[in-house]
């Protein structure tokens, strides 16, 4: 009785070590994907993954600053989906007026829609 009891006493404060290591984990990768710019350097030595186009460096100027350009063009999105990104993003302390937005979600969607 006592083993079967002591196991799961054990298993409980390995559980909530790991989970602790996890959360800690967690709360790192935040603190630090919030005060650094992304490791990705394409955009610093002028080469980028973007599309050529019209607001490519609107985009790049606008979407940089907090993600890897491969993050932002990862997936490919319906006109609705970017601009509830966009959206996401604008209240997430991205930079962008009115009609900046609106060239953002044009070059998004002419270049990675469905």
């Amino acid at each position: 009785m006592f083993g079967e009891w002591s196991f799961l006493v054990h298993k409980s404060s390995r559980d909530r070590g790991i989970m602790s290591v996890m959360a800690l984990a967690a709360l790192s990768t935040c603190l630090n994907a919030s005060a650094e710019p992304p490791t990705s350097n394409a955009h610093v030595a002028g080469v980028t993954p973007f599309a050529k186009g019209p607001d490519q460096e609107l985009v790049v100027r606008v979407c940089t600053p907090c993600h890897a350009p491969e993050q932002v063009i990862a997936k490919h999105r319906t006109a609705d989906e970017w601009d509830a990104i966009i959206g996401r993003m604008l209240d997430r302390g991205a930079q962008a007026n009115e009609p900046e937005q609106d060239r953002i979600l044009t070059y998004l969607v002419r270049f990675y829609g469905p």
